[in-house]
């Protein structure tokens, strides 16, 4: 897989802290500290389960052999379809969380890296640089969920984030078919 793609299956899973992060501001307006600690615990905890998944993915790759391929591209397909169906029903104001308790922000980063940990499982077969892929998922995670704090607080527009996810559901989807015409067709 190309840098240039794998910088946009980076984009789309930080579209799913970016809708975290607008959505933060649901119940009260956050400090600049709290817009940190969010930040930064979405980011560590995308950067922590990317790594953990890319060390699953080559441990199954290692048994499943020629399987890596079928692997990578059905993982993706899944994430993808998860955050465009995830994302279709409900409004975001569902996702809000109370931002006092500290145990809680931790859950929802858990909760919002799920994505991650399911796609880096396939991303072994594409991603050869797997702690700087990692380190990158880490960075455009705090970039893209403080944006998102930020954008929730000047907008209040909490739909956008909605269309955000979905908007990345879609690119993971069109880089796995990428990969599968490439493989192929090309």
């Amino acid at each position: 897989m190309s840098f240039s793609l794998q910088m946009v299956v980076i984009a789309a899973l930080c579209t799913v802290p970016f809708s975290y992060g607008m959505t933060s501001n649901v119940f009260r307006c956050t400090s600049r500290k709290e817009d940190f600690q969010i930040s930064g615990s979405m980011a560590l905890f995308q950067g922590v389960l990317v790594l953990l998944g890319m060390a699953l993915g080559r441990w199954i790759i290692g048994f499943a052999g020629s399987m890596g391929f079928a692997l990578g591209v059905g993982t993706m397909a899944l994430v993808g379809m998860r955050m465009i169906l995830e994302n279709r029903k409900g409004d975001p104001d569902d996702r809000a969380y109370k931002l006092d308790d500290k145990v809680m922000i931790l859950a929802m980063s858990l909760a919002a890296s799920i994505n991650s940990f399911i796609l880096a499982i396939g991303l072994p077969a594409f991603v050869e640089k797997i702690p700087l892929f990692s380190l990158l998922v880490l960075a455009g995670s705090f970039l893209f969920t403080f944006a998102g704090i930020i954008t929730g607080k000047r907008s209040g527009n909490y739909k956008l984030a909605k269309y955000a996810v979905i908007a990345g559901g879609t690119a993971i989807i069109c880089v796995a078919a990428f990969q599968v015409y490439e493989a192929y067709f090309a």
